[in-house]
Formats: structure tokens, C-alpha cells, sequence
């Protein structure tokens, strides 16, 4: 399979210096530099980029097809008619109006660059403040008290006087935007904010009008939602160890990465804490999804895996005291990681990629090609509209989300395992683990996906059954493939002459598994009691079941050799 290259960064805003003519009384002219700031979107990608979101969407309606008559989960939609009426055109408008609106007090808020300032102009400004005062229903203020009012001089006074003060981001952005370059801005600046009522009036519009508009725009975003609503004791699950990932996936209409992701992104408390964009976040988990290869070419890591291994890493989190200490930023990043971490899997491991000399292998210098795929597809599909799931980060803490989201998603390795363990080991035996510490916690929630993506020996019995039917069918493929190319087959791959299955699951629990739970179990912070005991109860059965198979295999041979001919 042909894996493209990782993609170029992510746009961010670019500046520009132009020149303009100035006209002088005598007719000269002469030129003045004028600094401007371009915050249009880069023209639309090519390739498959720019098709995955449509594509997932396409999926997930023939998908609804294809239940034929079952009964279509309850959705959060109201039906959308073409405005013909003045009045509706009207309506359509206003709206409009109001959404550019928070766009423009989004940027006022968060895009600010040192002695740059707000990316915002002043008709931006005067927009806002005009939706904003209507959309909270304020009267103009048509005085304005000279004394008090105009520039940075207004708005430090009103922050002292007043207890609540202003918001620390809203009062450096405006600070801020007094230093942009262009045209006297503080001259044209200080018009604005008199003919606005000065600079309280307007701060006080600006906070008075800003709930009501994020309410408004937070019902337009909902809309674009389809919602599933499951069973209830399916959602009562996501906190259970052993979830039951395939239940989602039969009632999920949108699949069950996407409803796992959200569900649990929303049941973390992120998506107010970090003011997480739903419409992003949803647009990136359907890009996710639709990069994982069907289920039908990859029996094992497809999107349920993904799913699967999301609400693992949510569990060993969340269900300890590493939920205390653990960043939001850290717990997002987290849990896109794991959502992501097989995306573009094709069912063949990194040994077999290198070995066959693959495209992919020679991209990513036969160094974790697969798991550096994976981290790319993610940053791959945030570039399309609609799907920067880290839209909520910027500048420096943009930088530390990228470079964790790649650390998570890396720690999944298996070349790195023995390694890893023994660092956190020693680790333990020396300083310690600190979780607050951010060294500390990238490094211990790489090895919390790690658990997670090996987690299936953890879970109940009939569960772990499932996976490993997935995994083995999986393996087999690679074997054959093997064959085909006239290579080695990978120990345990060889269908015609399998390992017995008891063997080779208990050599993966007591090799891989227990030494990886039983050292992150050390951590104080974490809780691994449940997980463990499984699999201690699991590698018995598999004994069990064995010593079942050997009776049943030497009461068939003496059977056959006392029968009479």
C-alpha cells in the first residue's frame, strides 16, 4: 500500500509589508510602509485532503441506507428552507451578520502578537460593537464624558476603579491594538472608541454582548450536529473496564470512533473547560475514521480499535488520581491521540514493511513507519476546513500539542517497548514520577497508550475472545503474504501450522502485557488492580482451555486405535 508524505505544517497568519502613495500638497509623492495582516485562508488543497470529510459524510449516509427499515437515532437538526420572503432574506442576513461578529470578538480575544497587536481593523471593530449592542439589546450611548474617556488612558482607569475588573486577554488586546502600525491608529482608534461611547461603554458592550452571542453561535454550530442517541446502558459503559465497543458500533449511526471520541472529550468537562469547537473536533474524528482501512480489508485495526483503545487510555485516567493531576491540554491531547493512533493501518506490521522495502518505510527512513504515518494522517486531516481539532491551542502551547500528540502516538511502537519499560522502571526506583510535571506526564501517558493499544488480554474474557479472533485473522493475512513474496513467515502467522492458541496468548501476557500494567501500577497516581487481576484470571483460562483441547485430542487417538476395521 502507498502512503503519502507527511504534509507541511499548518497555516498560520501571515504578514505582509506593502507600500502606499501618500499625496503632498506640492503633488510629490512619496512612499509609506504600511504593515498589514493577511488572515484569508491558503487556496483550497488538492488530493485526497480535501475529499476526506465529504467522503466520511457519504459513508455515513449509506450506511443509513443500508439499515434499511431500522429506526434512525433521534437528531439534534431542524429543517433548513431556502429564504424567498424579504423577511426571511432578512433573517438570513442578520445571522450572518452575527456570526462574522463573533468571529471578529473571537480574533479581538485570542489572536494577539507581541507589539503587533489584534489582527482586527477598525471596521471590524465598529461591526462588532454594533451586533454585539444589538444582540444584548443595549441602547447607544450618545454622551461622552471627556474627562474619563478615550484610549489605553480610559481603560486602565476603568480596570482600577472597577473590583471585577476587566478580562486580562480582552484588556491586553486592546492595549495591544493601539501599537498597530497603519495609518495613525491611534488617532483613527481613538474616533471609533468616542463615536462608540468611549472605551468603558464599549468594553461593557463588548462583555455584555459576548454571552449572548456565544450562545447564539453555539446553537448554529449544535445544528450542523447529527447527535446519536444510544441505549442507555451503552453510555452508562463508558466507564466500565471492559466496554463494549461492538454494541456502539451496531447503534452508532455516525461510528464508533466518532461517538466514543465526543463522548468521552464531553464527559471530561473539555469541551467547556477548553471551549473546544464541536464542529472541528466532529469534522476531524470523521476524517480519522475514514482514514482507518475498512473492516472488511483490516479485520483488527480499523476505527472500533481506535474507539476501543480511546476509552482504554479514558479509563486508566479517569479512574485514578492522575485525573487530578494530568492537564485538560494533556487529557485532549490524549485522547485524539488514541482515537488516532492506527489511522491508515493497512494490516501489516513495521517488520514486514521494512522488509519489503515499502514506499512507506523509505518515507519515514524505515524508523516507525507506521506509527509516524499515523501521527501525520492527524495533522493531515486538521488541515482540511472544518477539522483543526487543536483550533483551541495557539502559539506556544500549538507547539507542545503537536510535539505530545506525535510523543503518544510514537510510544505505541512495540520495537520501544522493553526499552520504555525499563526507563519508567528505573525511573520509579530513582526520583520518582511526577505528573505534574510535563516531562513526567508526556512520557507516563505514552506508556498509558501503549497500555491501552495492548490492553485486549485486560478485559473480560468473551471480549478479549473477540479481539483476539480479529488479531489472529489479521496475522494470517500477513502470513500468506509472506509466503506469496517467498519470505519468512512471522512466527505465529503460519496458518497451515499455528502456534496453539493458549501458548502463544499467555507468552503475550507474561512477556508484553503484566510487566507493562504491573510498572505503570506503580505509579502512584495510576490504578491498575482491575486490568491486572483480568489478566491473571485470563492467562488460567487459556491454561484451562489447553489442557481441555490435549484430553479431547488423546481420547480421539485411542478411539481410533482400538477401533475394528
Amino acid at each position: 500500500m502507498i502512503f503519502s508524505a507527511p504534509p507541511p505544517p499548518p497555516r498560520r497568519e501571515a504578514r505582509s509589508l506593502s507600500t502606499t502613495s501618500v499625496g503632498k500638497k506640492n503633488g510629490a509623492k512619496k512612499t509609506k510602509k504600511k504593515l498589514s495582516m493577511s488572515t484569508s485562508s491558503p487556496p483550497k488543497a488538492s488530493g485526497r485532503r480535501t475529499s476526506s470529510a465529504y467522503t466520511a459524510m457519504q459513508s455515513v449516509k449509506s450506511k443509513l441506507k443500508s439499515h434499511g427499515s431500522r429506526e434512525t437515532p433521534a437528531k439534534l437538526t431542524r429543517q433548513r428552507t431556502v429564504p424567498t420572503t424579504k423577511t426571511e432574506k432578512k433573517l438570513t442576513a442578520g445571522k450572518e451578520t452575527r456570526l462574522a461578529a463573533m468571529a471578529v470578538l473571537r480574533k479581538l480575544i485570542q489572536t494577539t502578537r507581541p507589539n503587533v497587536g489584534a489582527i482586527v481593523t477598525i471596521d471590524e471593530l465598529e461591526l462588532l460593537e454594533k451586533t454585539v449592542r444589538t444582540a444584548a439589546n443595549l441602547d447607544s450611548v450618545k454622551s461622552f464624558d471627556k474627562e474619563g474617556g478615550g484610549g489605553f488612558d480610559a481603560l486602565r482607569n476603568d480596570r482600577d476603579i472597577d473590583g471585577s475588573g476587566l478580562d486580562d486577554a480582552v484588556f491586553n488586546t486592546l492595549k495591544a491594538y493601539m501599537t498597530v502600525q497603519v495609518e495613525k491608529p491611534k488617532d483613527k482608534f481613538k474616533r471609533a472608541v468616542r463615536s462608540l461611547g468611549g472605551m468603558k461603554a464599549l468594553v461593557g458592550k463588548l462583555k455584555a454582548g459576548a454571552a449572548a452571542l456565544e450562545k447564539e453561535v453555539e446553537a448554529e454550530e449544535e445544528e450542523k450536529l447529527e447527535v446519536d442517541k444510544l441505549p442507555d446502558y451503552v453510555e452508562a459503559g463508558l466507564d466500565r473496564w471492559s466496554f463494549n465497543v461492538f454494541e456502539v458500533e451496531k447503534e452508532s449511526t455516525n461510528g464508533s470512533l466518532v461517538w466514543v471520541a465526543e463522548a468521552l472529550v464531553k464527559k471530561c468537562g473539555l469541551e467547556q473547560k477548553l471551549k473546544v469547537n464541536r464542529v472541528n473536533l466532529r469534522g476531524w474524528l470523521m476524517g480519522v475514521q475514514e482514514g482507518y482501512t475498512g473492516e472488511s480489508v483490516t479485520p483488527y485495526h480499523n476505527s472500533m480499535h481506535g474507539a476501543d483503545v480511546c476509552q482504554t487510555v479514558y479509563c486508566l485516567i479517569e479512574n485514578s488520581y492522575a485525573s487530578k493531576l494530568i492537564s485538560d491540554n494533556m487529557k485532549y491531547i490524549a485522547l485524539l491521540a488514541a482515537a488516532c493512533h492506527d489511522c491508515g493501518h493497512g494490516g501489516f506490521n513495521n517488520n514486514f514493511l521494512v522488509n519489503t522495502n515499502d514506499q512507506l518505510a523509505i518515507i519515514y527512513s524505515y524508523d516507525a513507519p507506521l506509527e509516524r504515518m499515523h501521527a501525520a494522517k492527524g495533522f493531515e486531516i486538521m488541515r482540511e476546513k472544518d477539522c483543526d481539532a487543536f483550533c483551541v491551542f495557539d502559539g506556544e502551547e500549538l507547539r507542545k500539542a503537536r510535539k505530545f500528540f506525535a510523543s503518544f502516538i510514537l510510544a505505541t511502537d512495540m520495537a520501544d517497548h522493553f526499552a520504555h519499560v525499563g526507563q519508567l522502571t528505573k525511573q520509579l526506583e530513582s526520583v520518582g514520577v511526577d505528573l505534574t510535571k510535563e516531562s513526567d506526564a508526556c512520557f507516563t501517558l505514552g506508556m498509558v497508550l501503549h497500555a491501552a493499544d495492548v490492553s485486549n488480554p485486560t478485559k473480560s474474557w468473551d471480549y478479549y475472545n473477540l479481539w483476539t479472533d480479529r488479531v489472529m485473522k489479521e496475522f494470517f493475512d500477513q502470513g500468506r503474504k509472506e509466503k506469496e513474496l517467498g519470505m519468512r513467515v512471522s512466527d505465529g502467522y503460519d496458518e497451515n501450522n499455528p502456534t496453539p492458541q493458549g501458548k502463544f496468548q499467555n507468552g503475550f501476557i507474561a512477556f508484553i502485557v503484566k510487566p507493562l500494567y504491573e510498572v505503570l501500577d506503580k505509579i502512584q497516581a495510576l490504578d491498575c488492580k482491575e486490568p491486572i487481576r483480568n489478566l491473571e484470571e485470563n492467562s488460567l483460562n487459556w491454561k484451562r482451555s489447553d489442557a481441555e483441547g490435549i484430553k479431547e485430542r488423546k481420547k480421539s487417538v485411542s478411539e481410533a486405535s482400538t477401533k475394528k476395521v
